[in-house]
């Protein structure tokens, strides 16, 4: 009997809480209401008075809220006709949106019975081997085609093609943190290739920091919390984490550290208070962390996160996450915070020029698109492959090459060749509107903290308004056009 996992949500909005709308059916808030025991028994299977209802809850975001449940795909008409006024949205998954590790194709490994083998050595500038680099060695850029793997112990991957293949267009370089990505082209295949990495030295000035002065920008005074949804944070000695949850069924709620390193450099962007400095350290950064180790992050896991962040008083949430469907159940609880006078800022996705990824494109979210600026990166690093038409009024700037457009956007933001922190008190660079998506959160937190006055207002959708439309005042327009920019990037 086939099994499926689904949110269950009322009608309106994602809690049934007893009210003086009579547009509530009291019996959907009473039926929620005796769910609620899941949280001192997990996995209860609900009864009623005469038999068993159909469906097993397994986690809860309020007591009168949206649970996360189980049911027989067969018993699925049954239950919603005996149960109508009430919403179910199948559970989802969503991928950080990082820069795929190649460019826009995807790779193809190439199949033939000889093969010629040419060893690739990975270095630092000492000439010490790099471990554990990802390498893609393209044959052919446009259709993918190519080799991809990991540098061993020895710094050493072995490059496994035709014997009709002479060269690799492209060689892209991947290290997991301390050195930037590299890109080598037209690269001859009748020897042993040695690649050295260039080191990430802290004081380079890359997108963020051209942009952004962040060195000579004051540190916040003001109690702004931001929210940070993603794979953990920290730890790392340039962030301080306030608080956050793990919003995943089954896993400590205390345990929200990084079990990736997405969302340490997501933090760091906002926050960092040591060199590369954030955009607005002194802001309360708190954590929620929605993905497991190597696997998506569940819409469930999502909703009961931004849930959390808006109990925990944040003002802005970032969500450096997407997928290409909508999905009601985060939209719905979006637009839930944003009644409560808390905004999310959702990255555009990282496809290259496809439609806006949800939750981005749902109305009541910031889409941030990614933009670069030539000259913030080292020659010959990977970001030179994210450099793409449109450019800015200045022709050094441009819209990456990776970011989802569309009629969504809301604000562009730099996030090409990006240096942040890395977990263990390393730094990493990774492009993606993962990383602008940050750098817009957190240079409108800088914004609203000079302000004032909009962010002592009581938190209702009212506040949620003033604070977009004061935000719209200070976005400056930087020549793409509104489906690559929407009404620009933030300026201080």
């Amino acid at each position: 009997m086939e099994k499926q996992k689904f949110i269950l949500l009322p009608v309106k909005t994602t809690l049934a809480l007893r009210s003086e709308d009579k547009t509530i059916n009291p019996k959907v808030t009473n039926f929620f209401g005796r769910l609620s025991s899941v949280r001192s028994k997990p996995m209860r299977l609900v009864k009623r008075l005469d038999k068993p209802l159909p469906v097993k809850v397994i986690d809860s975001v309020h007591e009168q809220g949206a649970k996360l449940v189980e049911l027989s795909l067969d018993k699925l008409p049954d239950f919603q006709m005996a149960y109508p006024g009430m919403r179910l949205v199948p559970e989802v998954f969503y991928k950080k949106a990082i820069q795929p590790p190649q460019p826009l194709n995807r790779l193809v490994s190439v199949a033939a019975s000889t093969r010629k083998k040419t060893i690739l050595t990975v270095t630092d500038e000492t000439g010490v081997p790099v471990k554990g680099a990802s390498v893609y060695a393209y044959s052919d850029v446009q259709s993918g085609s190519g080799v991809d793997g990991k540098t061993n112990s020895k710094g050493k991957f072995t490059i496994s093609l035709p014997g009709s293949v002479k060269k690799l267009e492209q060689i892209l370089i991947y290290p997991p943190h301390s050195y930037w990505p590299s890109c080598s082209k037209n690269v001859s295949l009748n020897q042993p290739i040695t690649i050295s990495l260039q080191p990430i030295d802290v004081n380079y000035e890359d997108g963020v920091r051209h942009f952004y002065k962040t060195s000579s920008l004051p540190v916040i005074q003001k109690d702004i919390k931001v929210g940070v949804i993603d794979t953990g944070v920290g730890p790392h000695a340039s962030l301080k984490v306030e608080g956050g949850a793990c919003t995943i069924p089954r896993n400590r709620k205390s345990d929200y550290k990084d079990v990736d390193n997405h969302g340490t450099h997501v933090a760091g962007i906002i926050a960092s208070t040591k060199d590369p400095i954030g955009v607005a350290p002194g802001v309360k950064l708190y954590a929620y962390r929605v993905f497991p180790k190597n696997g998506d992050a569940s819409n469930y896991s999502i909703m009961k996160a931004i849930s959390q962040a808006v109990d925990d008083g944040c003002l802005l949430i970032n969500l450096s996450l997407g997928m290409d469907e909508a999905d009601e159940a985060t939209n719905s609880q979006i637009a839930d915070a944003y009644s409560r006078g808390v905004i999310c800022f959702a990255a555009t996705g990282n496809e290259g020029r496809q439609p806006v990824f949800f939750p981005a494109a749902y109305s009541l979210a910031i889409a941030v698109t990614a933009m670069g600026r030539k000259g913030t990166f080292p020659p010959n690093t990977e970001p030179i492959v994210d450099v793409k038409a449109p450019y800015g009024k200045d022709k050094k700037n441009f819209v990456a090459a990776f970011s989802n457009i569309g009629p969504q956007v809301k604000m562009t933001a730099p996030g090409v060749g990006i240096i942040s922190c890395y977990p263990g008190n390393k730094f990493q660079v990774l492009s993606g509107t993962s990383m602008a998506c940050p750098a817009a959160t957190g240079i409108a937190a800088r914004l609203l903290a000079k302000e004032g006055k909009i962010i002592k207002k009581a938190p209702t959708a009212q506040r949620s308004d003033e604070m977009v439309k004061f935000l719209l005042t200070k976005l400056q327009l930087m020549g793409f056009g509104p489906r690559y920019e929407g009404k620009g990037m933030l300026k201080v």
